[in-house]
């Protein structure tokens, strides 16, 4: 079908604009393979204007993808749907447009050598989309020119390189024989987004403040850091990260600490706060200890309280003897009928134990007579004390124990019957035994006083009355009834034990270890003695009782600090969530593409050092600050590349915190 006259010229305007192109691709072509390098450039072939034709360049192919994406979509429709088409090319009306009216021109492209090329390649990358002018833009209107500066630097540095491995990528395949489209575009832009995407995902201490702090609640948070504070007054500091579990009861900031101390640099500033911390503990605890007693350890301590204890039972058997005395002596005073002292006699033991009485000044009846209620009263006593020596009878004696039992009995009902005196005297008596005397010889007074050995055998025994290691039948009401009791004769004696029994603990768990002094053991410690609840509740009833509900709360924050030291993870500990996030913190930058493509195993171990370097540097500066837990809360709230984030993350390199932070937050 013949064309009109409107399509001819339309054809021979096409024609036109393809014989400008073809002259203009040639001019290229010739000046591509005449180029020098860039210190020999002419003066018709400057450096500058190279790199702004790129950038140009750069610009215009921004414009083709977007203004030619219908044609480019119909042209590759045609070619998957026409059998033997030629590869079709991208369309590039932009380009195109420039290069008719002079703006790309021969002079201006970068020639045949591979660094004017990388050059023209990062410059058109960059006027491309590399560099944003919407951020640059946005940060200098929020948070001023050190934001610009840095949003410039690192957007520079991404396109950078980015354009260095696309370019390197790109001629190293054409340098191969590699003539594809698609095989070019795929080989570069692959190793290109690796990069770009590794800078831009490089974690911070921002992005891992963030992910550290999820799930606490403010509150928790509250009491970390008034935690640290108390810890760093008592000069026996805790890290942001111990203090944080502490509060919450575990965070994934101790997995980072446990990174931190293990890198090279973050070591060089954890190593010192650590390697103080055993001392600073035991000074602490020194501390402590003065507010329950003021008394120095001494061999007398455990000897005192075991003779106390003595004088309790004694005390109290003393004291029933002297209520029933009264009802006893009146008693005495009366005779018994010969009829009923032969009756009485008739039984050997009782007849043993009268002759025996009056006989010795033992029983203070010596000489008496034998019909008198004193003297039988004695003789009483005499089977008693010999019934006494058959407390645990072997097979030979269990007979012997049966005899004065029964006589005893005998002579006990014959008295109550012919005496109510007696009988009312002897009542009292039996009672306060059952209810008093012998439930206090049984508790834990009565098992001091029998206890013996050496001053330390006798701690060690003590211990389990007063501060028992596992408590079972031991709880807060028997120690508090102990207390009491010693506290009657001595008031200054159980504080003075206790004080000498937690500093001899301590001395015990936190003894150096072979390779030096042992930084768990404050926390070692405190599990020794609050090991389960009813451990605790026991020795807060023994302080309080004994000093202070006061001197307890001090303890008590002792122990909370203690506590928060042992969150901190041992040497070793490297789980999988620490493996984790040590990948985390090596990760990012453009040591991605050195180890993703060539693997050097040189270059990416350097980098890999460098990296978990930076982060941990500036980590370990976060965790031993004395108001990190602040600080790490601040972080949480920031985006990572925010200005706030930078102004915080300064702090670590020794700067402080402005009160008012002119920097906005980023929304």
């Amino acid at each position: 079908m013949a064309m009109t006259e409107a399509q001819q010229a339309a054809l021979a305007q096409a024609d036109a604009r393809a014989a400008v192109l073809a002259e203009i691709d040639a001019k290229l072509q010739a000046a591509n393979q005449n180029a020098s390098v860039m210190p020999g450039m002419t003066g018709d072939r400057q450096f500058l204007p190279m790199v702004g034709q790129s950038l140009l360049k750069g610009a215009a192919g921004l414009g083709d993808i977007v203004v030619g994406l219908p044609e480019d979509v119909k042209r590759l429709y045609e070619y998957f749907s026409t059998k033997g088409a030629s590869v079709p090319q991208k369309y590039q009306p932009i380009t195109d447009i420039a290069k008719e009216r002079g703006y790309i021109v021969p002079e201006n492209e970068p020639g045949s050598d591979p660094i004017l090329k990388g050059i023209d390649f990062t410059a058109q990358l960059a006027g491309g989309g590399g560099i944003n002018p919407y951020t640059i833009g946005r940060a200098a209107l929020t948070s001023g020119l050190p934001a610009v500066a840095r949003n410039v630097g690192g957007q520079l540095a991404r396109t950078g390189a980015q354009g260095a491995v696309g370019s390197a990528a790109l001629q190293g395949m054409q340098s191969v024989g590699f003539d594809n489209p698609a095989v070019l575009g795929l080989g570069t832009m692959l190793p290109m987004g690796i990069t770009g995407a590794a800078m831009s995902l490089r974690p911070s201490t921002a992005t891992i403040a963030n992910e550290a702090l999820k799930g606490a609640t403010p509150e928790q948070l509250r009491l970390a850091q008034a935690l640290q504070n108390q810890s760093f007054g008592a000069g026996a500091p805790v890290t942001a990260a111990e203090a944080i579990s502490q509060t919450t009861g575990g965070s994934p900031l101790s997995n980072i600490q446990r990174i931190v101390e293990s890198s090279p640099k973050g070591a060089a500033v954890m190593s010192p706060f650590m390697a103080a911390r055993p001392e600073g503990n035991a000074q602490y605890l020194q501390k402590t200890l003065m507010d329950i007693s003021p008394v120095a350890p001494q061999s007398a301590i455990p000897r005192a309280v075991q003779s106390a204890a003595e004088n309790v039972i004694g005390g109290a058997e003393s004291a029933l003897t002297q209520k029933v005395s009264p009802y006893y002596r009146a008693a005495g005073a009366q005779s018994i009928p010969d009829t009923d002292l032969a009756t009485l006699k008739g039984n050997p033991k009782i007849a043993e134990a009268i002759d025996y009485v009056i006989s010795t000044p033992k029983y203070g009846v010596k000489g008496a007579d034998p019909k008198s209620v004193e003297t039988l009263v004695a003789a009483k006593q005499f089977l008693n004390d010999q019934y006494s020596e058959f407390s645990n009878p072997t097979s030979a004696q269990k007979n012997a124990a049966r005899i004065t039992t029964i006589a005893d009995k005998e002579l006990a009902d014959f008295l109550k019957v012919f005496s109510p005196e007696y009988k009312k005297g002897s009542d009292i008596y039996a009672g306060a035994q059952r209810n008093q005397i012998e439930p206090l010889k049984q508790g834990g007074v009565g098992i001091l006083a029998e206890q013996t050995g050496t001053p330390a055998e006798l701690l060690v025994k003590q211990r389990e009355q007063l501060m028992p290691a596992n408590p079972v039948a031991l709880f807060p009401a028997d120690i508090k009834r102990t207390v009491e009791l010693l506290r009657r004769k001595d008031p200054a004696l159980v504080p003075a034990w206790t004080s000498q029994n937690l500093e001899g603990i301590f001395n015990e768990t936190a003894q150096n270890l072979q390779g030096g002094a042992n930084q768990a053991g404050g926390a070692k410690f405190i599990t020794a003695i609050t090991g389960n609840p009813q451990q605790r509740q026991n020795l807060k009833t023994l302080i309080t009782e004994s000093v202070s509900p006061e001197a307890w709360k001090g303890f008590d924050n002792f122990a909370q600090v203690m506590e928060a030291q042992g969150k901190r993870q041992g040497q070793g500990s490297l789980t999988a969530s620490n493996i984790e996030a040590q990948k985390e913190l090596k990760g990012g930058g453009i040591g991605v593409i050195p180890k993703s493509i060539f693997k050097p195993s040189t270059v990416t171990g350097w980098y890999e050092d460098w990296r978990l370097g930076k982060n941990t540097q500036e980590l370990a500066r976060l965790l031993t600050n004395p108001e990190g837990v602040k600080l790490f809360v601040e972080l949480s709230k920031t985006k990572p590349q925010s200005a706030k984030a930078q102004a915080l993350a300064n702090t670590l390199a020794g700067g402080n915190v402005a009160t008012n932070p002119l920097e906005k937050e980023e929304k």
